[in-house]
């Protein structure tokens, strides 16, 4: 029986491009040894990408999609994505060409060995991304590697993923979800490919400065809970000190040299009542999430889907 792939691509107001992407996608995977499927995800889109989409799915049956009431975030489409597939395998790529779309025939060829269960596409060159995205990025994948047993140095969404590790993926039900982590953490055969980052031919990159921020915290948050333990390291060497302090004023002032200084007084207060506060701003992060889990909202809610194979599924 012959393999088909599904190749997931979330959008987000990416009307512009569609049409372009389709007919590029195509025309660079012509020979392709495998049946496959476009399915777009639009991520609440607020210009024409619905109707672009619904335009192209009339007259190309290769391509399907899903699209949600509202945007709610790159991540909640990749899942959307997966749970709405059929493919044997899936590929999740970008809209704008970034992701290469002929590197797809080293994945599938690697895949269909055998002997592998999920291609990471890692970068080799980041393409021309700003100094600050690059020092982002850098930190945060240094970050997890650092917080979490995860290695996402240079990793990407770009991947290749066997049926069976997709439905491992889709048991876990936490509301916020992180695919480059949980693709990694399910384990399974990986093998790490290298790609160079295209350059953008066409539109703009929808990420901001505080989704950076947010989609960092969210992550680091969701795969590891090391930052509520250095609050407890933290406090224990606070104590620490403090009775060093103690001792140390106690034996000055036996000694008939009290302690004087307001200015380190206050120094030390505005410190500690810094700490205290980030320390409860951490504690916080974790508490929105138990919140976020314990009232159990879907993480999306589909308007409208299109499948020209009638295999969609719902959440």
């Amino acid at each position: 029986m012959e393999k088909k792939l599904t190749i997931i691509i979330p959008v987000f107001n990416e009307a512009k491009i569609l049409n372009y992407s389709v007919t590029e996608i195509e025309k660079r995977l012509e020979k392709l040894p495998v049946k496959y499927e476009l399915l777009f995800v639009d991520d609440g889109s607020k210009d024409d990408t619905y109707k672009v989409l619904d335009g192209i799915s009339q007259t190309n049956k290769r391509v399907s999609f899903i699209s949600f009431s509202r945007n709610f975030g790159k991540e909640s489409a990749v899942f959307a994505g997966l749970e709405n597939a059929d493919g044997d395998a899936c590929v999740i790529m970008d809209c704008d060409l970034q992701h290469p779309p002929e590197f797809i025939y080293q994945m599938v060829d690697l895949w269909l060995t055998g002997e592998v269960d999920v291609i990471d596409a890692v970068k080799a060159t980041r393409g021309k991304e700003s100094i600050f995205y690059k020092i982002s990025s850098l930190t945060f994948n240094v970050m997890m590697n650092k917080l979490t047993s995860l290695n996402l140095k240079d990793s990407s969404d770009f991947k290749l993923l066997d049926k069976k590790v997709i439905t491992e993926i889709l048991k876990c039900k936490e509301k916020t979800r992180f695919f480059r982590g949980l693709s990694e953490w399910v384990g399974f055969r990986h093998k790490k490919i290298e790609f160079n980052v295209a350059e953008r031919t066409v539109g703009t990159s929808k990420w901001s400065l505080t989704k950076l921020i947010k989609y960092s915290i969210d992550n680091i948050v969701t795969f590891s809970s090391i930052p509520l333990k250095l609050i407890s390291f933290f406090g224990f060497f606070v104590i620490f000190l403090s009775i060093a302090l103690i001792g140390q004023t106690v034996y000055m002032k036996l000694v008939g040299h009290a302690v004087e200084g307001f200015t380190t007084v206050i120094i030390s207060i505005a410190f500690f009542s810094g700490t205290i506060l980030l320390s409860l701003g951490v504690i916080g992060e974790y508490m929105s999430k138990i919140y976020e889990e314990i009232k159990g909202r879907p993480i999306y809610i589909l308007k409208k889907s299109k499948n020209n194979e009638n295999t969609s599924k719902s959440n």
